[in-house]
């Protein structure tokens, strides 16, 4: 992904992380997502360890859309975590109940 790409898209998630509504996602295209951010983060260091320079702004905006990501996974494991201990205990009452 080309570097004013990722600045575009960084400054909307720098300026409304919490404000942009939450969709739910299937868990595999939030881990592709994440993945994909957390490997231009990674490329982003790289570049910067190599001695490009002016990246700073970039790193730490793309650290942003890394960091909004993350939590949107977490979310969706949450979820995910917490439907399937109410369908457990949902069977466990109805069994016991017959």
């Amino acid at each position: 992904m080309h570097h004013l790409a990722v600045f575009s898209m960084a400054a909307s998630a720098v300026d409304l992380p919490s404000a942009t509504p939450y969709v739910k996602y299937n868990i595999r295209t939030v881990v592709s997502g994440t993945r994909l951010s957390l490997r231009e983060y990674l490329s982003l260091q790289q570049r910067r360890v190599d001695g490009e320079q002016g990246l700073d702004s970039i790193i730490l905006e793309q650290s942003a859309i890394v960091l909004t990501d993350l939590r949107s996974l977490r979310r969706r494991v949450r979820e995910i975590s917490d439907n399937a201990r109410r369908h457990r205990w949902y069977k466990i009452a109805v069994g016991s109940g017959m």
